[in-house]
């Protein structure tokens, strides 16, 4: 296994060659096995409509991620965020005008490519540099005070405790 693809790898199974092997042997089993018995392919769900409903179905578990993950941003950003999310939105756009006006050679490519720039221009002036201010992340001191809370266990007790982001190191070595 190449080094470079180990960290897209979940936690669970970085650094241990058995996890590894595992999950290769899981992710090759249904093709091997309706390899060793083609009669069983009759089984196998055929194309259509419902590939295009679970797709859609599947892309709502992804925007869930996207938006957790954009809830981290105000950590580092603070009431600046949402800037993040209207440059992001408009990227989109221009994606968008890409696949339907240049992708299916509609007419007028040079005129979807010409609002492409602009869209991507203005996204990167005026959402990332002028209001989110992208390169000036907010420091300790300005960030909104947040308290970070993990749950630990604590030796001789039953169940999980909070305690403070500040305190874990100092907790985890007394106990």
């Amino acid at each position: 296994m190449r080094p470079s693809a180990l960290p897209w790898l979940p936690a669970s199974v970085r650094g241990d060659p058995d996890h590894v092997l595992a999950l290769g042997i899981g992710l090759a089993f249904p093709y091997v096995l309706l390899s060793w018995q083609p009669a069983w392919l009759k089984f196998v769900p055929k194309p259509g409509l419902w590939m295009e409903r679970f797709k859609i179905a599947m892309g709502f578990p992804m925007l869930a991620a996207a938006v957790w993950l954009f809830s981290l941003v105000s950590l580092h950003y603070g009431e600046r965020s949402w800037w993040l999310a209207i440059f992001l939105v408009m990227v989109a756009v221009a994606a968008w005008i890409y696949g339907e006006f240049m992708q299916r050679h509609r007419t007028r490519p040079i005129l979807a490519a010409v609002a492409i720039v602009v869209v991507l221009a203005t996204a990167y002036g005026f959402a990332l540099e002028s209001n989110l201010q992208w390169r000036h992340p907010l420091t300790q001191t300005q960030s909104p005070r947040r308290r970070s809370v993990i749950l630990m266990a604590s030796p001789g007790r039953r169940g999980l405790r909070q305690r403070s982001l500040r305190r874990a190191p100092k907790a985890a070595h007394t106990g």
